[in-house]
């Protein structure tokens, strides 16, 4: 008995996988395909249609093998976060989804200029295209910084698609005076927008 339900589960098991790699799906993608090369990334003086002089540089996004441990050290490791502990308003609308999950490049620096510093003037970030080193004028997306920031000192904004990149994501300014610290805390987080949903 317990040999046909090993075999019954291999078989399963082996069905799956060839589903996933005949449509392309996660297995295909985390296994085959050429992972995207770092995207750097700045804050520049200005807006977005206006980008200006660099005022910081950030740390290059990169997008972590599906499965695997992100491959840097988070600068806000052991820091208790302001959304620690709060239940979650309502399930996940992804819950449930086939098709595994979604990989998301990220990075994480802290910047020595206050959130204050950074909204008392125009400033926006840019990710450039990795793609196009060679045009330092070609970029994925751009988000302008503006907006009030929360109790905690969060402030998130959006990164929007530009030059039909077909990759947007969300830029979140954690100011360390909330905690007790200087400068702030840049994480940027970038997917590559999902037609259909």
């Amino acid at each position: 008995m317990i040999q046909v339900r090993s075999r019954f589960v291999g078989a399963v098991a082996g069905l799956a996988t060839a589903a996933l790699v005949a449509t392309g799906g996660p297995l295909l993608a985390a296994q085959d395909a050429a992972p995207m090369a770092g995207i750097p990334n700045h804050i520049h003086q200005g807006s977005c249609a206006n980008l200006s002089t660099v005022v910081a540089p950030l740390a290059s996004l990169s997008f972590a093998a599906q499965g695997a441990a992100t491959p840097m050290a988070s600068p806000m490791a052991g820091m208790a976060t302001p959304v620690a502990g709060m239940a979650t308003p309502m399930a996940s609308p992804m819950a449930g989804m086939t098709g595994g999950a979604i990989p998301v490049a990220a990075a994480t620096t802290e910047v020595p200029l206050t959130l204050a510093e950074i909204l008392a003037a125009p400033h926006a970030i840019n990710l450039h295209d990795p793609a196009a080193p060679e045009d330092p004028t070609r970029y994925l997306a751009c988000g302008d910084l503006a907006g009030a920031p929360d109790a905690q000192g969060n402030l998130f904004v959006g990164l929007g698609e530009i030059n039909d990149s077909g990759f947007s994501g969300t830029a979140w300014l954690l100011d360390q005076a909330a905690t007790g610290g200087t400068g702030t805390v840049v994480t940027l987080f970038l997917s590559e927008n999902q037609g259909g949903m």
